[in-house]
């Protein structure tokens, strides 16, 4: 019997389709948008199975209609499908996608007398790494498709960060202590821009597990970590490795910061100050050249052992941001307390501003509040030039996403940003 090119029955044909595009590929980015058809049932109740179907296969026609000749769009079942892209550019290309699906969706469809809209639910997901596996991307889709039903919106692009929120076990390969003792972790830096001048200011240092299926995000392995005890070895690993570049880094551009991200435990650590006195010492770095990023959520756990260590932090010289603010829900009176230096934008609220304008809003205050406490802004998941104009016109400091730059490994950002000819482009003119 022949295949039909337009489906995939099963997970497997799927990921065979996703695999033979990969290797057609230009390079590693593959996106998947995975949805779902909500309703199908009622609809076939009220208007029969042979109009049901109808009504789906001219939604699927549709769909197949926007894709480009790279990319695939498949019908997985009688009430869910796929659409595969091919070398997307950014997250925001994939969005566009899974937007232009979702219009398609709430348009009539007239099949003889009847005439209905659909709803559908979308989660997308993107690799960008030729050591990550088809099933990754697979697993990252289901996740954000699987949190797109729960909180009722029509699409969510997956985030690592949500890992443990959708109830998510750790990856069963992963074993914490092992994984430290043998190397097994990686360091990737995602660089940071001045948002009016556009020229460098630092980096992100991100962690991954180099696993048996490729590179994997903090949310499928933190919970082991927490439960191993091993969370603190694992910052003194990239406190290491990050200053270790660092030292280098600096010789080229002295300006430079790297911000390193924090557990909830390791706040709560009474080492920690004393561990990062040792890591500068032993890297002979200044400690405002390294950034701690807390959570607002961590904080909360013990406010008064948070501040106190925040203090000791600020007495040592370390710079310290606020990660991810709006997300954690601290009253501002709560705030205003806080020895920080930064409040870091999360992406939830940037991706939209464009065109959802009570996101705009919240990040225009968020901007006036930060500077009205002389505190920097750090704006995360910056993926178009109109996000960034946006941002800049709005008076925020920093900003990093795909727009400028995927995270890169500690080679990669070297040739990519710190070379002799990038910085004399980004240095200001002599005057």
């Amino acid at each position: 019997m022949k295949t039909n090119p337009n489906t995939a029955n099963r997970y497997s044909d799927l990921l065979g389709i996703i695999d033979d595009m990969r290797v057609s590929a230009a390079n590693a980015t593959i996106a998947l948008v995975l949805g779902k058809i909500d309703g199908v049932g009622g609809l076939n109740a009220r208007f029969g199975y042979a109009t049901g179907d109808k009504v789906i296969e001219s939604f699927h026609e549709k769909i197949r209609g926007i894709a480009r000749q790279s990319d695939i769009a498949l019908e997985t079942s009688s009430s869910s499908f796929a659409f595969i892209i091919h070398s997307p550019l950014h997250e925001g290309h994939v969005m566009l996608a899974a937007e232009k699906i979702a219009r398609i969706a709430e348009e009539w469809i007239q099949i003889n007398d009847t005439r209905m809209r659909l709803d559908v639910s979308m989660g997308c997901a993107l690799i960008d790494n030729a050591r990550d596996s088809s099933d990754l991307l697979l697993q990252q889709a289901e996740k954000a498709l699987r949190k797109c039903r729960s909180i009722d919106q029509r699409m969510i692009f997956y985030d690592a960060q949500d890992d443990d929120t959708l109830g998510t076990s750790s990856h069963p390969m992963f074993d914490a202590h092992k994984a430290i003792e043998n190397g097994e972790f990686r360091v990737h830096y995602q660089p940071q821009f001045n948002l009016k001048t556009r020229q460098l200011v630092g980096a992100e240092a991100l962690v991954r597990w180099s696993g048996p299926d490729g590179l994997v995000s903090p949310g499928s392995f933190m919970n082991e970590l927490e439960r191993a005890r091993a969370l603190m070895p694992l910052l003194q690993f990239v406190m290491n490795s990050s200053s270790r570049e660092m030292a280098r880094w600096v010789r080229r551009k002295p300006t430079m910061q790297v911000a390193i991200n924090s557990s909830a435990t390791d706040l709560e650590d009474a080492d920690l100050v004393e561990i990062m006195r040792e890591v500068l010492g032993m890297w002979n770095l200044d400690p405002a050249q390294l950034k701690l990023e807390i959570t607002e959520t961590s904080l909360m756990r013990d406010p008064a052992l948070g501040i106190d260590t925040l203090c000791r932090l600020r007495e040592l010289g370390v710079k310290t941001s606020i990660d991810d603010f709006g997300t954690g829900y601290s009253s501002l009176s709560w705030l205003k307390n806080l020895p920080v230096d930064e409040l870091k934008i999360d992406r939830s609220f940037v991706r939209n501003i464009i065109d959802d304008k009570r996101d705009r809003k919240i990040v225009e205050s968020i901007i006036d509040l930060a500077h009205a406490m002389n505190l920097t802004v750090v704006a995360e998941g910056i993926e178009s030039e109109g996000v960034l104009q946006l941002l800049a016109a709005a008076g925020c400091d920093v900003g990093q996403g795909f727009f400028f730059s995927q995270p890169l490994t500690g080679a990669e950002f070297e040739r990519c940003w710190l070379n002799d000819r990038q910085i004399a482009s980004l240095e200001p003119a002599a005057t």
